[in-house]
């Protein structure tokens, strides 16, 4: 997660997403390169309500999902990171608007959870460009699209 943060032009949130990460980490200690780069960099929430976004340099994307996710990716000059917000990665897919997948598997079976992807997904061919295991036998595994797809 760091070199995702660290690097990344920006974050792209569902509300409820913002919402988990902004009380965890707005508060919590800068010295960390991880946190320093959340509290830092631009926050771009989706979401219908406009409820008071407290987070620092946090803006409301309003309107029609893929024109305003569009408009932001032409200007941004980077990465812009998704973490969580599965309803969020699931309108992107359904238009075609994601460029790479970063997924952490966990060594746990819980039996629930929200599915990523779902049957109005766009279909799209990505190429596995990296991965790792980390100490606590977490996969990270990173998908690229594949451009011939």
């Amino acid at each position: 997660m760091q070199a995702a943060t660290v690097g990344a032009e920006g974050m792209l949130l569902g509300r409820r997403s913002y919402d988990i990460l902004r009380q965890a980490w707005s508060t919590a200690d800068d010295s960390e390169p991880a946190v320093a780069a959340m509290n830092r960099m631009p926050k771009y929430v989706v979401s219908s309500s406009a409820g008071e976004l407290a987070w620092s340099n946090s803006h409301l994307l309003g309107g029609e999902l893929s024109l305003a996710v569009a408009e932001l990716t032409d200007r941004a000059e980077g990465d812009l990171v998704i973490f969580g917000s599965a309803t969020l990665v699931r309108g992107l897919a359904r238009h075609d608007l994601v460029d790479e997948y970063r997924l952490l598997l966990f060594p746990v079976v819980l039996g629930a959870g929200k599915r990523i992807f779902d049957e109005n997904a766009h279909r799209a061919e990505f190429t596995l460009t990296d991965s790792l295991v980390t100490s606590g036998g977490v996969a990270v595994l990173t998908y690229t699209r594949d451009p011939s797809g």
